[in-house]
């Protein structure tokens, strides 16, 4: 009797942290801006290029508030005031939209070893091989990507303090001597961009010498999502997310376009025509 009284203890115990939990990750599906301090920022691993901007010019820029933007699986996102930048704060842990928490099997899933092990015991790793992609494009997809600065070593932090609204307006000023981010130029969505036009062949045209100049330097990436990965400012197309790019020394340029273009023709039928056009 005493026996089965103390499994009952344990199981109502187990229930109420697995309960706990989930009503932790349901009401913190987003980061406040505390969350993106990392200690990984402190090792002197990821050696950049010099960054184009002056001392000055940086923190004139990043002397802006910068407002809540948006989130993605890898990154947070918030605009500055001019609307001409954003500064990117990577995740602690892949942030969760509510629609999750209405099936049965992610549920279970957020319980599950796996998801333990993804979200909170490989956190280093996931960030190391982030900074690394980030170090890659930095260094060598600059005009690509519409880098502006990228702060991931203790010795690359600007002698500035960054002020920061989250999504229901609190103010966070966060010192950059623990919190590693990107800065890029804003630019309008891929999305937004091609339903505001009448002729997608300069969209098309701008996308291909995007992917030709990061083909010819021999990087490729596996996702081609143009909704929310791309944009272009000015005119012109950049790559707005890559956590997955990959530098192929044996890659093919033709082969490397043929691949990126039909895969965008199922997605997006306003380019049917272009890839038709452009085999």
């Amino acid at each position: 009797m005493e026996t089965m009284t103390y499994l009952k203890r344990i199981f109502c115990t187990i229930v109420v942290l697995l309960g706990s939990y989930l009503v932790y990750l349901y009401t913190h599906r987003e980061f406040n801006p505390d969350a993106f301090a990392h200690a990984i920022v402190q090792h002197e691993r990821f050696p950049l290029s010099p960054a184009s901007l002056s001392p000055n010019e940086l923190k004139a820029i990043l002397s802006q508030k910068f407002s809540y933007l948006g989130f993605g699986k890898q990154m947070t996102v918030y605009e500055s005031e001019d609307h001409n930048y954003v500064i990117k704060f990577f995740n602690p842990r892949p942030p969760l939209r509510k629609t999750r928490f209405q099936s049965l099997r992610k549920i279970k899933y957020f319980c599950s070893l796996k998801w333990f092990s993804e979200a909170y015991f490989k956190k280093k790793t996931r960030l190391h091989k982030l900074f690394q992609r980030h170090a890659l494009a930095f260094n060598e997809l600059r005009d690509e990507t519409a880098l502006v600065y990228l702060h991931l070593n203790a010795s690359t932090a600007p002698d500035v303090e960054l002020h920061i609204v989250d999504k229901s307006g609190t103010l966070y000023i966060l010192d950059p001597q623990s919190v590693p981010f990107v800065l890029q130029k804003k630019a309008i969505l891929a999305s937004d961009f091609l339903h505001s036009l009448s002729d997608p062949q300069h969209a098309y045209t701008a996308l291909h010498t995007l992917f030709a100049s990061r083909a010819r330097k021999h990087f490729t990436d596996r996702i081609q999502t143009l909704h929310n990965n791309y944009g272009f400012i000015n005119g012109q197309a950049v790559q707005l997310d890559f956590g997955r790019i990959k530098k192929d020394e044996a890659l093919d340029e033709d082969k490397e376009l043929t691949r990126i273009f039909h895969s965008l023709q199922k997605s997006w039928p306003i380019f049917r025509e272009q890839v038709e056009d452009n085999p």
